[in-house]
């Protein structure tokens, strides 16, 4: 390399400062590589920002504009530092550009690298690792285990893992727990609420027909609700643009199987039947019958006889052994006809007429608004719809599909009667008095 400067006519320190790594006679300021490094620093700096920016504003926002800029001027003055120092070198030794830029290159290298070495040092001094001062001392007799601590642990982690367990456990349950969903999510008036019974021994088909003077205050406060529940409808029956018509149709039915409709269909009839009304009580839910049954009654003919026209309305017609209350169950389904058909024939328009005549009150059992269509075949023709939801058993989902079905229909939805809700507490003093 010596030989080749020489005959170059190359300053021969040249091939010093390649192998010593720039060290040998006197060569530029190390601040002069720090102010390189910085510029370059910056202006990587400057161009992760100006990606970030780009990716929220366009790029002709005055922001990126100005940071543009910047960049430019920073990249220029970079520039002109590294012209300076290549100058430098070009006059102490005579180099051509190449070969300036070669030891400007490696001078360089060897700041960033010496301000490496100072940053890791700076760490370690920092994050020094432990020292071993002294041995430890080996007790006499073994410690005992901390088992309170062992035993407030595990406390601690049972409580987090069964509080997560019951947080996904409500995630997931999509029953409706509380009268509370229904009255912010519902839309539509509460009609009343009804307790839930604990003891079978208060558990009878029929409690109405009991006398409120027995049982217990939970009992008591159960057939006053559904007085409550009587008590609402009229008033809203009567405030309705029907309420010139004769014999008042009030359906009951809920969006899926299983949530009392029948009992409370049958203690209904028996409240409005207390104001002096002549009421007839239609079980319309063909599959399922359970009016006859609680009111220990066999018909041989009924609505489905009657509306295929094999029948008269007096002869389907079954007076029970409450005094101005009548049941017309589905009857015997043995002769070909499908109830679901019959309903929306004009037979059952001309019943509906007749029935209004002879009675104040005309309540229908129906089936599930979300499994028959019977409830809708009814429905449009009724003056009213109660829709019964019991708690803990009713899905969000079914409920907000009932009362899309009835609003699709025109449906006159009364209100939501709320079952098996707990008994208010408040309530035990007043019925134990």
């Amino acid at each position: 390399m010596r030989q080749h400067e020489s005959k170059e006519g190359i300053d021969t320190a040249f091939s010093s400062l390649l192998l010593t790594g720039g060290t040998s006679g006197p060569m530029v300021k190390p601040e002069n590589y720090q102010t390189i490094a910085n510029l370059k620093s910056s202006i990587m700096q400057m161009e992760i920002r100006l990606e970030s920016m780009r990716i929220g504003i366009p790029e002709a926002n005055p922001q990126i504009i100005n940071l543009k800029d910047q960049i430019a001027n920073t990249r220029q003055k970079l520039k002109e530092e590294e012209n300076k120092l290549i100058e430098i070198y070009n006059k102490q030794f005579g180099l051509s550009e190449l070969a300036a830029k070669v030891v400007f290159n490696q001078q360089l290298y060897t700041t960033l690298v010496s301000r490496h070495e100072d940053l890791k040092a700076q760490f370690i001094v920092q994050y020094k690792t432990p020292e071993l001062v002294e041995l430890a001392i080996e007790p006499d007799f073994p410690s005992s285990s901390r088992k309170m601590i062992i035993l407030t642990g595990v406390a601690l982690f049972s409580m987090i893992m069964g509080l997560g367990f019951a947080f996904i456990s409500e995630f997931l349950d999509k029953r409706i727990k509380t009268p509370d969903y229904i009255e912010r999510n519902s839309g539509s008036q509460i009609l009343g609420r009804i307790p839930k019974l604990e003891m079978e021994s208060e558990r009878p088909n029929i409690l109405m027909k009991g006398n409120s003077s027995n049982g217990s205050w939970v009992k008591k406060l159960y057939q006053d609700s559904h007085r409550a529940i009587r008590t609402e409808l009229i008033s809203q029956l009567d405030s309705s643009s029907n309420s010139e018509k004769k014999g008042k149709v009030i359906v009951i039915t809920s969006p899926m199987q299983e949530e009392g409709k029948s009992v409370i269909s049958a203690n209904l009839a028996i409240s409005l039947v207390e104001t002096m009304s002549k009421v007839v009580l239609i079980d319309l839910n063909q599959r399922h019958p359970k009016q006859k049954e609680m009111f220990d009654l066999e018909p041989d003919r009924g609505l489905v006889s009657l509306l295929s026209g094999d029948t008269s309305l007096d002869d389907a017609i079954i007076k029970t052994d409450i005094n101005d209350l009548y049941l017309l169950s589905t009857g015997k389904s043995d002769n070909g006809h499908d109830l679901g058909g019959l309903l929306v024939s004009g037979n059952m328009a001309k019943l509906f007429n007749e029935l209004r005549e002879r009675f104040d009150y005309i309540v229908i059992d129906s089936t599930p608004i979300t499994l028959a269509s019977d409830s809708v075949a009814v429905g449009v023709k009724a003056d009213g719809l109660a829709l019964v939801v019991r708690m803990s058993l009713t899905q969000k989902d079914k409920l907000e599909k009932a009362k899309q079905i009835i609003h699709d229909n025109n449906i006159n939805l009364l209100g939501i009667i709320l079952n098996g809700t707990s008994p208010d507490k408040r309530y035990r003093k007043y019925y134990n008095y």
